[in-house]
Order: structure tokens, then sequence, then C-alpha cells
């Protein structure tokens, strides 16, 4: 595996031979197999100026450049990528398929830009990041491949999307766009260390919560291949509204903690139920079925009228 390290002191691209020293016996530019790494005696900017792949990106902590992402950077040997002192900016994709650490970097990139997670061995790597992000796609392209740690407490301005994947580990996340949860393979978040606040909506489409907690302030939208599970939706949105659960899936804990009153337009069916103080669900004639249930979760108010309380092993049509 040729190393190529980075050796100009002004901006320059990526494919450009004259930036590079390497040990390579014909050399060009890092790509498929090659290590790019910038030490931080030369800081000039790096623009990737060609769609590229790599096996692995490290700076040593002390390159204060730019790596420009004008293109898209895929990172895919076991060395993974490292970029812990510069600068990242520009709107291609980063891809990584192994350790991917950003904390302590400047991350000024556009928008649009996405931090591709594609795990695709049985070994959990690292994903670690002190700071505010764009979006984040995190994906498995092996099946047994799926679990990623999250370490650090970081903000997304855009979306966070899993999709088979598993996220364990310890980690603070606010995503200030919106959350997607597919997985046709299992839970998707594994970790009671996981604490995800999500400031637009929440999307359920496939897959289940084992442990850890997600926060809510827009809608939660759960499709019919929902699988349910054991971790917590904590629903902290504004605002008196009408509800419509879907009748057809299992929700996780359920925690209504905000100080409104949730109104619900057909029969809920959930792990279990938290109403904090100051917060109310108003079944208005509909059912509330639950694997548990302790009174002491209620704080709140929980208005049934004349409905009726049921346990999944209880008689129902819906189950």
């Amino acid at each position: 595996m040729p190393n190529y390290t980075w050796i100009s002191d002004i901006a320059g691209d990526w494919t450009t031979t004259a930036n590079w020293s390497t040990d390579d016996a014909s050399p060009t530019f890092p790509a498929t197999g090659d290590e790019a790494i910038f030490n931080g005696t030369h800081n000039g900017d790096c623009s990737v100026d060609i769609d590229l792949s790599v096996d692995s990106v490290t700076d040593s902590g002390s390159y204060t450049g730019n790596l420009i992402l004008s293109n898209n950077l895929s990172v895919v040997g076991a060395n993974g990528f490292s970029w812990t002192n510069g600068t990242i900016s520009g709107a291609g994709t980063l891809t990584v398929y192994r350790n991917c650490n950003l904390a302590g970097c400047t991350y000024s990139a556009d928008a649009a830009q996405v931090i591709s997670i594609i795990h695709d061995r049985s070994t959990a790597d690292t994903f670690t990041a002190d700071q505010t992000l764009t979006n984040l796609v995190l994906n498995d392209s092996v099946l047994g491949a799926e679990a990623y740690n999250l370490s650090g407490t970081f903000t997304l301005s855009g979306d966070l999307t899993l999709y088979r994947i598993k996220i364990q580990g310890t980690s603070t996340v606010t995503v200030q766009g919106n959350m997607y949860i597919n997985n046709s393979i299992g839970s998707n978040v594994n970790s009671s260390n996981i604490s995800i606040t999500v400031n637009g909506d929440l999307y359920l489409t496939d897959g289940s919560i084992a442990s850890g907690t997600i926060k809510v302030d827009g809608d939660l939208i759960a499709a019919d291949t929902w699988d349910g599970g054991l971790g917590v939706i904590e629903w902290q949105k504004a605002g008196n509204e009408t509800w419509a659960p879907n009748i057809n899936i299992m929700y996780p804990i359920l925690k209504f903690t905000s100080a409104r009153v949730v109104t619900l337009s057909a029969d809920l069916y959930c792990y279990d139920i938290y109403i904090s103080a100051g917060a109310e669900v108003d079944l208005d004639g509909n059912v509330l079925r639950f694997q548990t249930f302790n009174v002491s979760n209620i704080a709140g108010t929980l208005t049934h009228g004349s409905s009726e309380l049921q346990t999944p092993f209880q008689e129902s049509p819906m189950l």
C-alpha cells in the first residue's frame, strides 16, 4: 500500500502529482489502495477535484489546511478516516467504511454535504465527532456487519438516516432536521448510553429501538413494517394535537413529556407509557394496549373515558 504525503504549501488539487511525496514506484496521486497523509509540514489547502476512492486518510493533528470536498471521497481501508485539526468543506459525499474521527477539526461543509458510513465487517468501528456536522447516513453493506459505535457529543444541521445499522456506544446527538429509521434485520439503537434529540420529525419505517432514547420535537410517523422495541421515544413536541397512531404496530416505550393535550383518534399499542406532570393523553374512547404498565409512571393525566386498557395477552381483534 503506497503512502502519499501532502507537500503543497499553497492551495492545490488532489490529482496534481507534484503536490505529493510518495514511496510509490510509479507516483501519481493517492487513489485505490493508497494512504493519503497530511502531517502538518505543509498546510496548503487540498481540493478533491475528481471522485476518488483511497485506503485511508489521516492527519497528524497539526495540519491546518482545508480538505475541500469538491467531489466525492470514499475511504475504504482498515485505517479509516481521521481529520482532527484542519478544515473540511465542500458539498461532496464523504464515505467511510471503518473508523471515522472528526473530533477537533473545523467542519464547514455545504449544507447538502453527506457523511456516509457503510460498514462491512463484524467488528464494530467508531464514529467520533464533537461538533456540528451536516447530514449523516449510517448503513451496512454486508449482512452481519451492522454494529457501529458512536462516540462524542455532536449536532447534525441536516438529517440522520439509519439503514440496516445498529448504533451503540456512548453519544449525545442533536438532529436539527429529520431522523429516518429503516432496517430490515433488527434493532437500530442498541445502547442505553445513546441519546438522540430530533428537532424535526421521526420516521419509523422498518426496524426497532432496543435501548437508548430518542427525543422528538416534531411528528412521530410510523409505517406498518415497524417492529417496536424496548427503547424510549420521548415525545416532547409543543402544542395540543389529535394524533392517529398506527394501529398495526407496537410502539416502543412512549414518554409524553411536554405540557400539552394529545388526543388519540385511533387505538394505541406501545410497550409502556409514561406521562409527565402537565401532560395529558386523552384516549377519546380508543383503546390503550401495552406490555407493561406502572401507574407511578403517570404523573400527568390519562383520560380514558369508556375505553379499556388491555395487555397484548388479552384477546383483541388487533393483535
